[in-house]
């Protein structure tokens, strides 16, 4: 009913009214009366049964647990007056026997036995008197000087006795079972003396004596393992554990024993009938008190029902009937609330209902206009992001709620499958670092980003390594941010590039400046003319020197346009190769063999060509003592044509192989250079459609290769016709 007054504020029309309450009707669960009185009645019945079960349940779990209580308090009494007689028949037996121990003349005749002593004052009183079924007399070597009783009981009280020079007595278990036992060191009188042996006297426990005196059926369990779990009685004075259940009528104890020197003794289990009978008060108190709790809930229940049943049938009445108006159009109609048991809050609920009705026009309208206008913000936000070169998103308690195409490209993923995705799972696709080379989790570079801008080094298979500067800006709603992030991977390769021209500008170029300024300064002073030449000569090779370097420092920095090749066209490698082994004889005084495994040309420019073999072989000198073999080998593989320069050097390490070819990377400090040569050769390598690259030569050394794309249409030189099949020298 209901219904009627919520329809009209979502703007359903009478026909959708109809349906929904169809749709409603036909959803109903069978089981549930269509009626609201038959409903508080059910709700009133099944409270009355629930509370039933809970003042039952709870009567007899209290009735339970207070026959537990008295279950447990009877057994530790039980179980502390057996103890009590125990140890007052273990005093008993004790005090006849220090009598003896402390006894000058016995202490006396344990250091010299005599056996008319023996037969004499022990036999007849102490094993008489005392009730003893076991004896045992012995000096502090462990030798026997009287016994009496089961052999077994015997060695078990010799083996106790050696144990501890204290004086005990108490319950003990024996072979022969249960006894009390008083087991003192013979000292003499004084007491201070050493003692000179022991003396133990045994009296086995007579438990049907025990249960008749405690009013209880008693047993005895030769076991001394601990008892407790549910009925544990905690701690009992004389016992090391003790427990208590309830067996049919009747309850039983069970305590483990604490004997002699705190050894366990086994365990006394007493069993007593219960009190009452257990059944009648476990059952039949909980069931009545469940009866009266069931027959006063069904009475409140009644009353209640009848006085909420009415007033919310009449509120019903009239909020259908403003729900029917509403959604037909018609105004509300004068509220009419003459019941005067209706109660205030009901009078409250009609008449805020009407109200809400009323303005319900208007809130429409401007909901409308509301609507609009967060359609068209949306749609402006959403085409800002799509046409921004920042990866941007919203991330809302680690998973991404909105995401633009930047970001989509950077993470290498349709942006389907970045909404609602976690961040981490997205970031952790990506090897992350800092510019140190500290890796970075997802969490850590989301924690920078929020204190400053960060940049770091993203390294993902789709696109490779770039450099992102990433920031993170909280948000008004709990647990969000925006993460943008900005590619400044040309700017940081720019700003590296820079760094390492200034380096080298401040370094190697500064040294042959020097060298030309002290040349001057010696040329403004008179000087020979043998003296003359060679500052000229040495100002010279400076001067080269510097060209050289300024040379490499512009390839290296326009590597792509400045050393791609300006002319395709075959290159016979054989004559390129033997043209530097002659310049480089003229140049540095040094011998390369040549040796072509195949006559081949490739695809290229011969200058740039000629450029990279050229550094190839400056590098094999520098690398090498003046009198070691480098030669340049020609050979082909598959469609490429390999130009190789070997050298018996130091060689590359496996780990180097790679980086050696960088910008500004050098092996050593004692090689020279700036680190461009091989550089400008992996440049000149790939722009012609081929590769760099250094492996261990054949007989030791570095064999450095560069590998070319053959010529379309090979042609035949003349010093490929005139040069042997297997090699020529230069």
């Amino acid at each position: 009913m209901i219904d009627g007054v919520i329809l009209p504020i979502i703007g359903l029309s009478n026909a959708d009214y109809r349906g929904f309450v169809v749709t409603r009707t036909r959803t109903r669960l069978p089981l549930l009366p269509d009626t609201l009185r038959a409903r508080l009645s059910g709700a009133i019945v099944l409270a009355s049964l629930l509370l039933f079960l809970i003042v039952f349940g709870a009567t007899r779990i209290a009735t339970a647990a207070f026959t537990r209580s008295t279950v447990a308090h009877d057994a530790r009494r039980t179980l502390v007056t057996a103890r009590a007689i125990l140890d007052a028949q273990a005093e008993v037996l004790d005090s006849y026997v220090v009598g003896y121990t402390e006894w000058d003349e016995f202490y006396a005749h344990t250091l010299r036995p005599d056996p008319a002593f023996t037969s004499s004052e022990l036999d007849p009183w102490l094993r008489e008197r005392s009730g003893a079924d076991d004896v045992l007399w012995m000096n502090a070597a462990g030798t026997t000087i009287f016994s009496y009783g089961d052999a077994s009981d015997l060695d078990a009280l010799t083996t106790l006795a050696r144990r501890s020079a204290e004086p005990s007595a108490g319950p003990v278990l024996l072979p022969s079972g249960l006894a009390i036992a008083s087991v003192r060191p013979i000292v003499g009188d004084p007491p201070g003396q050493k003692p000179a042996g022991w003396l133990a006297v045994v009296r086995r426990v007579d438990l049907d004596q025990l249960a008749q005196t405690l009013g209880v059926d008693a047993r005895f369990e030769a076991v001394s393992e601990r008892v407790g779990g549910e009925g544990s009685l905690g701690s009992v004075a004389g016992f090391a554990s003790a427990a208590s259940w309830i067996r049919g009528d009747a309850f039983e104890a069970r305590g483990t024993l604490v004997g002699l020197y705190g050894r366990p003794a086994g365990t006394l289990v007493l069993s007593e009938p219960l009190r009452g009978d257990p059944v009648l008060a476990s059952w039949t108190f909980p069931l009545a008190m469940g009866l009266v709790s069931l027959l006063v809930g069904l009475a409140f229940g009644t009353a209640l029902s009848r006085t909420v049943a009415r007033p919310l049938e009449t509120t019903l009445a009239v909020l259908r009937d403003e729900g029917l108006r509403a959604v037909r159009g018609e105004p509300p109609a004068e509220l009419e609330l003459d019941d005067p048991a209706l109660p205030s809050e009901f009078r409250e609920l009609t008449q805020t209902v009407h109200d809400l009705v009323q303005l319900l026009s208007v809130r429409e309208r401007e909901l409308a206009q509301a609507t609009d206008q967060a359609l068209a913000a949306e749609q402006a936000l959403r085409t800002v992001l799509d046409e921004s070169a920042e990866a941007k998103m919203l991330v809302q308690r680690g998973i991404v709620e909105v995401a633009n195409p930047a970001f989509a490209t950077c993470v290498g993923r349709p942006l389907g499958l970045i909404l609602r995705k976690p961040l981490e799972e997205l970031l952790g696709a990506m090897d992350i670092a800092s510019p140190e080379g500290e890796p970075l989790t997802p969490a850590e570079l989301i924690e920078r980003a929020l204190e400053n801008d960060v940049v770091v080094r993203c390294n993902a298979p789709e696109h490779g390594e770039r450099w992102m500067e990433v920031r993170a800006d909280t948000t008004a709603a709990p647990d969000a941010f925006v993460l943008s992030a900005r590619d400044v991977t040309e700017q940081y390769r720019l700003e590296k590039l820079r760094s390492e021209i200034i380096s080298l500008v401040s370094h190697d170029l500064r040294a042959p400046l020097t060298v030309l300024s002290g040349y001057v300064q010696m040329l403004e002073r008179d000087t020979t003319e043998e003296q003359r030449s060679r500052i000229v000569a040495s100002m010279r090779e400076s001067t080269e020197r510097m060209r050289s370097l300024v040379e490499d420092l512009l390839d290296s920095a326009r590597a792509q346009q400045a050393l791609a090749p300006s002319v395709v066209e075959p290159v016979d490698l054989v004559t390129l190769a033997t043209n530097v082994a002659q310049a480089t004889r003229v140049a540095f005084g040094r011998d390369v063999a040549v040796l072509a495994r195949t006559q081949v040309e490739a695809a290229g420019d011969a200058k740039r060509l000629r450029q990279a073999l050229d550094n190839l072989v400056v590098n094999a000198i520098k690398h090498t003592r003046p009198d070691a073999e480098i030669r340049i080998v020609i050979d082909r593989s598959g469609k490429m044509a390999t130009l190789a320069v070997e050298d018996t050097g130091p060689g590359v390490p496996p780990e180097a192989r790679e980086a050696v070819f960088d910008r500004f990377a050098q092996l050593g400090e004692e090689s020279g250079g700036v680190g461009l040569g091989l550089y400008i050769v992996r440049t000149i390598a790939e722009t012609h459609g081929g590769r760099a690259y250094v492996e261990d030569a054949p007989g030791g050394g570095a064999r450095f290769v560069v590998e070319l794309p053959l010529a379309s249409k090979p042609r035949q030189t003349r010093s490929a016709q005139s040069a042997p099949d297997d090699s020529s020298s230069a």
